[in-house]
């Protein structure tokens, strides 16, 4: 055999090899860019499930904050109703009080 034909062989061989690892990596790179897409659409997924769970939990927010008020709202009213049932027994008083001075001055 001669050194070109020897040669020839090794370098058919090497392009053999090469070939086959290419063929390989290729695979391998297929199998990585596939599990990197599941973990992306993985946190992806993640990521829209606390981001609704976020705008749940701020609808729940909102509505007990308006809640609140409102009740603060009620309660200013009572209160507000309340100074003035006293404010108009406070004035009732007085007047029985006056008319008991009165009837005592004038008895």
């Amino acid at each position: 055999m001669s050194e070109i034909s020897f040669l020839g062989w090794a370098i058919t061989i090497l392009a053999f090899v090469l070939t086959f690892l290419a063929w390989r990596n290729g695979r391998w790179i297929k199998e990585s860019v596939n599990r990197i897409d599941r973990t992306v659409d993985g946190m992806n997924n993640s990521t829209n499930a606390t981001r609704d769970l976020i705008k749940e939990e701020m609808a729940a927010s909102r509505s007990l904050l308006e809640k609140i008020e409102q009740g603060q709202q009620r309660m200013a009213e009572r209160h507000e109703n309340m100074l003035k049932y006293l404010g108009d027994l406070i004035v009732a008083d007085g007047e029985r009080t006056r008319q008991l001075m009165r009837e005592l001055r004038s008895s």
